[in-house]
């Protein structure tokens, strides 16, 4: 169940299943970013308004562009949790959606900032929210908080450690026709040394620079930074997306 905060925001109480988790009994990255897809549509609703309907009547979807999430602790498998989201403001075609997750005792577990901008799924071109239908009815919030900075641009790496090829699958294409934007988050982290992730991710950056789409093959450049790293990953001469991983 959820519940509506004035309707600027939602609220989503979940517990954490045992498939979520990676090897540590720690929530994934990807995991979380689908909590936080989820909610967002669910947040749309309260709206009259759909991705559903959106995709059906005007061939329209929301994509993620850029996000930033502060991590203090991963919950573990059975952890009862709350998801909340609201958007914060329109910056000229980009809507900032936020998003916090609370145990069981209103502590801050994560926080993050996304960029989500609206897809003409038939030119594949970004086009204005004016063209949404119930555009007008979509209120935002300032007031709450949220300690995760605005996404920024992040840079390509200087020197590559090493790169992995990853051919795009059937699991991992959504209802948009690419590559789902919680399935880069297990590409970045599968090219990880796993000793490396003992200890509790920091944070999570990352930027989708072009869609990815079935049968690609993504090469994915890995650099060694100052506590974390970097990974990029490319459609041949075509960049896909970057991220930062923080230790």
């Amino acid at each position: 169940m959820g519940e509506i905060l004035n309707k600027t925001a939602y609220e989503w109480d979940v517990t954490v299943t045992s498939f979520e988790v990676d090897m540590f009994d720690r929530l994934k990255v990807s995991s979380l970013m689908k909590y936080q897809q989820e909610i967002g549509e669910r947040h749309l609703n309260i709206f009259g308004t759909t991705t559903e309907g959106m995709r059906r009547e005007q061939n329209l979807s929301f994509i993620f562009t850029k996000m930033n999430i502060n991590i203090n602790r991963l919950p573990h498998s059975e952890e009862r949790i709350t998801v909340r989201t609201w958007c914060s403001e329109l910056r000229g075609v980009r809507f900032t959606r936020n998003y916090v997750l609370f145990d069981k005792n209103g502590n801050v577990l994560t926080s993050a900032k996304a960029e989500v901008t609206t897809l003409d799924l038939n030119t594949r071109r970004i086009v204005r929210p004016t063209a949404i239908l119930g555009y007008d009815d979509f209120l935002y919030n300032d007031e709450l908080e949220n300690s995760a900075d605005y996404p920024e641009k992040i840079a390509l790496p200087q020197t590559v450690d090493g790169t992995v090829l990853r051919d795009v699958r059937f699991s991992d294409i959504d209802y948009n026709g690419h590559v789902n934007n919680t399935v880069y988050a297990d590409m970045v982290f599968d090219c990880l040394p796993i000793d490396a992730l003992k200890d509790n991710v920091k944070g999570f950056e990352i930027n989708f620079v072009n869609e990815v789409l079935p049968n690609e093959t993504l090469e994915l450049s890995v650099a060694n930074l100052d506590g974390g790293f970097a990974v990029s990953g490319a459609v041949g001469d075509r960049q896909s997306f970057t991220a930062r991983v923080k230790l």
